[in-house]
Parts: C-alpha cells; structure tokens; sequence
C-alpha cells in the first residue's frame, strides 16, 4: 500500500487479506519507515480505508528487516517471512 498522497493507491486484495487474517485469529502488525511524529494522521488514514491490525510499529528502517524469533518447545515455528516485490499486494498469499 502506498499512503504517501490523497489519491492513496490500495493494492490488490490487502484490505480484504487482512480483515480475512484479522478474522481468523492472526495478529497484524504493520511495520512502516514513517516517524513516530505522524502517527495519528497514519492511524487515521489507515482506518479510513478500513485496514485492521493489531499493533503499528513506526520508524522501522526502510532498509533490510530481519524477524528473529525462538520456536515453541514441541517445534512449532513461530515466525516467518514473506518477501513481495514492491507495490505487488497481498491479495494473494495464503497463510
């Protein structure tokens, strides 16, 4: 999604992906290089298009981002990545 004017472009499928995710029990957490200073107009702007998460963390490097993360004691994985070209959407990926 790009958020960067007032003609915001909402890519294929993401706010249907994420209310679907949101519903099936997921926790969203949305990372953005933004800083924390516009935060209120992000969550605003956010809401306004109907996009549902759990957690916002602002002013992540817009740079390469590395999840770390232990497993569960019986081997559940409890983190993974998922790597898009820019701009591509999440309509379609499935958990």
């Amino acid at each position: 999604m790009m958020l960067t004017d007032p003609d915001t472009l909402l890519l294929y499928g993401s706010v249907d992906k994420l209310l679907e995710w949101y519903a099936a029990g997921h926790i969203i957490i949305l990372t953005t290089a933004r800083p924390e200073g516009i935060r209120s107009f992000t969550e605003n702007q956010l809401h306004s298009y109907g996009i549902i998460y759990n957690q916002l963390i602002m002013g992540v490097t817009s740079g390469e981002r590395i999840v770390i993360n232990d497993n569960k004691p019986e081997g559940d994985i409890t983190a993974r990545a998922i790597s898009l070209e820019r701009n591509q959407g999440i309509g379609n990926i499935e958990l």
